[in-house]
């Protein structure tokens, strides 16, 4: 249990904003990943 809530923790902050950034591109490309 711990090691499903350790991983999915820090899945879901530390690697939330490297996917967001990757996603968000989608709707904004040029003002923040590009720019």
């Amino acid at each position: 249990m711990s090691a499903i809530k350790e991983p999915k923790s820090k899945q879901t902050k530390p690697k939330a904003p490297k996917s967001v950034p990757v996603e968000v591109p989608v709707e904004v490309p040029p003002p923040a990943p590009i720019d």
